[in-house]
């Protein structure tokens, strides 16, 4: 079973219920505690970024540690506050190749003296990725082909795809397994 395609769907279909996950600072020496996670959304009417908690009754509440700093979650919901259920991490491949729509942002620089030049990509405008410079076209050309590809097939479910066609999603589907 090929868990990180499966996550890649996951994100497919459940985008935009897309969560960050920032942590706060650990106190030296002691280990990271679930209640230092920072969880935050986008809504959707508004465009507004809110924090949200996960539910109590999710096995994601009490973990400490995520593999990635993004979630795609199935439902939210507002009790005492609001909360996301049935959420797991995805891949920022996932996300870039699965999610909204991608832009760029200027303002992506070397960090320090000899350290590589870096781009923004941006998924929708809010999720942000530092990249190397000169990759956001790459990727952008990746997705648009992906996109078209997939369009393609949707449209014409009985087509045999283009050799490019098999060779884009082969690619795609061989990028997504190495993010585990």
């Amino acid at each position: 079973m090929n868990v990180p395609l499966i996550k890649a769907l996951l994100t497919a279909a459940l985008y935009p219920r897309v969560c960050t996950v920032t942590a706060g600072a650990p106190k030296p020496g002691k280990p990271a505690k679930a209640d230092s996670l920072k969880f935050h959304i986008r809504e959707q009417d508004s465009g507004e970024v809110v924090q949200v908690a996960i539910h109590p009754s999710s096995v994601n509440a009490r973990e400490a540690r995520f593999e990635s700093q993004y979630l795609v979650f199935h439902e939210k919901i507002k009790t005492t506050r609001i909360y996301i259920r049935d959420c797991t991490p995805v891949s920022p491949f996932a996300l870039i190749l699965f999610g909204g729509a991608l832009g760029a942002e200027r303002g992506g620089a070397a960090k320090a003296r000899g350290a590589a030049a870096t781009e923004v990509l941006t998924v929708d405008g809010w999720i942000k990725f530092s990249v190397p410079a000169g990759a956001v076209k790459l990727i952008m050309e990746v997705r648009a082909e992906l996109d078209a590809v997939l369009r393609r097939k949707v449209e014409r479910p009985d087509a045999d795809l283009s050799e490019a066609g098999r060779h884009i999603l082969s690619a795609v589907a061989q990028l997504i397994a190495t993010q585990g």
